[in-house]
């Protein structure tokens, strides 16, 4: 099993966990990412081992089309 646990701002604020999917591509989860400037998160297992920590601005987690 593994996790995300995510929040926004600088205090990860609105902070969320929840289990995430394993398809033929890896995990994967669908969050709806708020108005703020940064969206945080670390992936855990079911160990609770944290193993992937990011703190970036939501922008960049868009694609311009």
């Amino acid at each position: 099993d593994v996790s995300i646990r995510y929040g926004f701002g600088n205090s990860w604020e609105n902070q969320t966990e929840a289990e995430m999917v394993k398809t033929d591509l890896g995990f994967q989860i669908e969050i709806n990412l708020i108005d703020s400037k940064t969206f945080n998160f670390c992936i855990k297992n079911e160990k609770h081992e944290v193993f992937v920590v990011i703190n970036k601005p939501v922008n960049e987690f868009f694609n311009p089309v």
